[in-house]
């Protein structure tokens, strides 16, 4: 068999059909000329980071003062009485421990031979906080002055006050009370009081 020579016809008749081939196939890859364009896609907003507050947050109130059975203050009454002595030169009178806003803080009382004083010592660091005056009358006797090494502790004296009256303590005072020294003791939950010796640590009286 005779085989018919690769002529250059053939090649320039075949080169026109590579080429037509090659434009469908490329047509067939790029249908952007001919699509519809498409709808952006809707995205979700970027989520908030910023917490909210709860419920509690929001609500938050201020702490209830502390029992006092329970609580020992940074500074002792001893402390706070020398503090306050110090600003304010004198006999000291009496000595209270009571809550106020949700701190706590002493108020010492001292009088000197024309005015009366009273200081307010913080219980958490000892610094005065205010201090007021007023001038004694000469008709005014004051109560002998109070030396805190010569009555019974004041937990002791709360044992006393609570073993009968069971509920929190809200405060307590140290002064005089019908020429006796005696430490009061006020009950956060009801309005009674129980009155204990400073000398000897016994009950001596409840306050309704």
């Amino acid at each position: 068999m005779h085989r018919r020579p690769f002529t250059s016809i053939s090649i320039a008749l075949a080169i026109p059909a590579v080429l037509a081939a090659g434009l469908m196939l490329s047509g067939c890859g790029d249908s952007s000329g001919d699509a519809a364009p498409t709808e952006p896609t809707a995205t979700s907003p970027a989520p908030d980071t910023t917490s909210s507050p709860t419920a509690d947050e929001s609500q938050q109130t201020t702490p209830s003062h502390p029992d006092l059975r329970e609580f020992v203050p940074d500074i002792a009454p001893q402390e706070a009485a020398d503090a306050a002595l110090h600003a304010a030169p004198g006999d000291l009178q009496s000595i209270e421990l009571t809550p106020r806003q949700s701190d706590l803080v002493y108020r010492v009382e001292i009088v000197t031979a024309t005015e009366e004083v009273d200081v307010d010592v913080d219980a958490a660091d000892g610094s005065v906080l205010d201090q007021r005056t007023e001038r004694v009358e000469h008709d005014d006797v004051p109560d002998p002055a109070i030396s805190l090494s010569d009555v019974v502790p004041v937990a002791e004296a709360m044992i006393a006050a609570t073993d009968e009256i069971d509920e929190p303590v809200g405060s307590w005072k140290l002064g005089f009370s019908d020429g006796r020294l005696v430490y009061q003791f006020e009950f956060a939950s009801t309005d009674r009081e129980a009155v204990v010796d400073a000398f000897t640590g016994q009950l001596v009286d409840i306050d309704d």
